[in-house]
C-alpha cells in the first residue's frame, strides 16, 4: 500500500493506493478518509491519450519531436543571448515545492531576472498582501482541523460545497455536533443552502459589511482591549474613522435588512470560538486586499485569533499555492518570505553561491503580458499552467504571446490552449509520477509519492535544467 496525497485542490487529502484503486487515508488529518469524485478518479486523468510525452519544437510546417539534450541546448541558447530583464517565468500552484524552489533559484539567482510569477497571483495575491499588512508576514493563523473546536464558521465568498468538497463535508459533520454556519455570498449556492444564516449582500459591499460589524462590536463594548493593546497598532485611528461612517448608509449599501444584520450579530455574540474562511469572493476584486483586511480586523479587535477554534482562514485553491509562497515563487518576494532588501539579498546570495541578484521586484503576471505587448519580453517559460485559458482578457493575452520570440511550455498534456503559442514544449511529470512535497491548507508539508509512470526517460519538469548547458550548473544545484 502506497500512501500519498491528492493533487487537485488546497485541501490536500491523504490517499492510499494499492495498484488498482485510490482510497482515502483515514489517518490523515486533512480528510480523515474522505475523498471527492475528483480525488477518486485522479489516476485516470493522467493515463490519457492527450499526454505530452516527448519534447516538441515548432517549425514552419508544424512541430517535430526532438530529444531532451537538443531541447535543453536550444532553450539555454535563447536564455543566454537574452537580456535578463526580458526573460520571465510563469509558474503554477500545481508545481511541487522542490520544482518551485529550483525555478525560482534558477531565475533570480542565476539568470538574474526577478520576473518570476505564478498563476497563484490571480487567486491569492490579495490574501498574501493582506497577511503581510496585518501580520508582517504571509501567515495563515488557522488550520483546517480547527473547525472541530469552532462554534461558528463564517464562509465569505466561498462555495466550498463545490470547490473544497472534502472540507465542506467536514463542515456538515461538525454541524451535527452544533457548529453554526453563516454564508456571506450574493449567490444562492449549494453552500448557502446548508447555512444557518445566508446573507446575500450586494456585490462589492464586503468592506461596508465588515466595517459595520466592527463598528457594532466597538459600540457594544465587545472588543478585546488587552489583545488590542498588546498585539495591534493604530486602533484609535481605526475606531475614529469608523465612528464617522453613517451606519444607515453602510447597511443600505450592503442591501441587507436590519433584521438580517441583527441575526448575524446575535450569532456572533452567542458563540465564543469563531473562524472566518474565504476564497475568491473576497480575493477577486480591485479592492481584494482591503476586503481581506476588513475581515481580518474583526478578529484582531475581538482577539479571536491565534487560539484554538478562532481566526481568519484564507482557503487556498491549488494544491501547492502555499508551497510556492514559502519558497518565494512570486515576483514580489525574493525567497522564503524575504523581500528585495540588501540584507536579504546578501543572505540568499550566500546560500545560493551566486552574486548579482537584482535589487528590485520583478514583473507580475499581468505586467508580463503588458510588457510583452510592448515587445519587452524575449523569453517566457511557462510551467504547469495554461495562461491563455485562465488569464483575464484572453484576446490581449493572445496578442501579447504572439509577440514573444521564444516561449517554452512545460506541461503534462499536449492539448493546452497555450500550446499553439509555444516554440518549445517540454513534457512534465504530473501528479502520481513524482515524489516530492506539497504544502496544503492544513499547513502540512505532505510527502508526495509516485504511483504510476507514463513519462519517458525519467525526466522531470524543471529538473531537466540540471545540465552543463547552463554555465552555472554546479552552483545552481548546491544546497538543494
Amino acid at each position: 500500500m502506497i500512501k500519498s496525497v491528492c493533487g487537485y485542490c488546497g485541501v490536500g487529502c491523504g490517499l492510499e493506493f494499492d495498484t488498482s484503486k485510490l482510497i482515502g487515508d483515514i489517518t490523515y488529518p486533512s480528510n480523515e478518509g474522505l475523498l471527492c469524485s475528483k480525488g477518486v478518479s485522479e489516476l485516470h486523468t493522467i493515463q490519457t491519450s492527450t499526454r505530452l510525452l516527448r519534447p516538441q519544437l515548432k517549425q514552419n510546417n508544424g512541430t517535430i519531436n526532438i530529444d531532451w539534450e537538443t531541447s535543453i541546448k536550444y532553450m539555454a541558447s535563447h536564455i543566454k543571448k537574452s537580456d535578463p530583464k526580458k526573460v520571465a517565468f510563469y509558474l503554477s500552484g500545481q508545481l511541487l515545492t522542490e520544482d518551485y524552489y529550483i525555478a525560482n533559484k534558477l531565475a533570480k539567482g542565476f539568470i538574474k531576472t526577478n520576473n518570476v510569477d505564478t498563476n497563484s497571483r490571480t487567486c491569492m495575491a490579495s490574501a498574501v498582501v493582506a497577511h503581510k499588512k496585518a501580520f508582517g508576514v504571509d501567515y495563515v493563523p488557522v488550520r483546517m482541523e480547527e473547525i472541530k473546536k469552532a462554534q461558528l464558521l463564517i464562509l465569505v465568498g466561498s462555495n466550498a460545497a463545490d470547490s473544497h468538497v472534502v472540507f465542506f463535508n467536514k463542515i456538515k459533520k461538525e454541524q451535527k455536533r452544533g457548529l453554526k454556519l453563516i454564508v456571506i455570498d450574493p449567490r444562492v449556492t449549494n453552500t448557502s443552502k446548508a447555512a444557518d444564516l445566508h446573507l446575500a449582500i450586494n456585490v462589492g459591499s464586503d468592506i461596508d459589511f465588515f466595517n459595520l460589524v466592527a463598528l457594532r462590536l466597538i459600540e457594544d463594548g465587545k472588543t478585546d482591549s488587552h489583545y488590542i493593546e498588546n498585539h495591534t497598532n493604530h486602533f484609535a485611528t481605526f475606531k475614529s474613522k469608523l465612528l464617522r461612517e453613517p451606519k444607515t448608509k453602510m447597511l443600505k449599501r450592503t442591501g441587507l435588512k436590519e433584521e438580517e444584520f441583527e441575526a448575524f450579530m446575535q450569532l456572533f455574540y452567542d458563540n465564543e470560538n469563531i473562524i472566518s474562511a474565504w476564497t475568491m469572493g473576497l480575493n477577486q476584486s480591485v479592492q481584494g486586499v482591503d476586503k481581506n483586511l476588513a475581515l481580518i480586523n474583526i478578529h484582531l479587535i475581538t482577539g479571536k485569533i491565534n487560539k484554538a477554534g478562532n481566526g481568519p482562514f484564507s482557503l487556498t485553491g491549488q494544491p501547492n499555492a502555499m508551497g510556492g509562497r514559502e519558497v518565494g515563487g512570486l515576483s514580489t518576494t525574493l525567497a522564503v518570505h524575504l523581500d528585495f532588501d540588501k540584507e536579504s539579498i546578501q543572505k540568499v546570495e550566500e546560500f545560493w553561491h551566486t552574486k548579482g541578484i537584482a535589487p528590485s521586484r520583478g514583473l507580475t503576471a499581468v505586467e508580463i503580458v503588458e510588457e510583452a505587448l510592448k515587445g519587452n519580453i524575449d523569453v517566457l517559460i511557462i510551467c504547469h499552467t495554461d495562461p491563455i485559458y485562465h488569464l483575464p482578457n484572453r484576446n490581449r493575452v493572445e496578442e501579447a504571446f504572439s509577440k514573444i520570440p521564444f516561449i517554452v511550455e512545460i506541461n503534462a498534456y499536449e492539448n493546452s490552449e497555450t500550446a499553439p503559442f509555444a516554440h518549445l514544449r517540454l513534457p512534465a511529470a504530473p501528479w502520481g509520477e513524482k515524489e516530492f512535497a506539497y504544502l496544503n491548507a492544513q499547513e502540512i508539508f505532505e510527502e508526495y509519492k509516485a504511483m504510476t509512470k507514463l513519462s519517458t526517460n525519467g525526466h522531470l519538469d524543471i529538473y531537466n535544467m540540471k545540465t552543463n548547458d547552463f554555465v552555472w550548473g554546479k552552483e545552481l544545484f548546491k544546497n538543494n
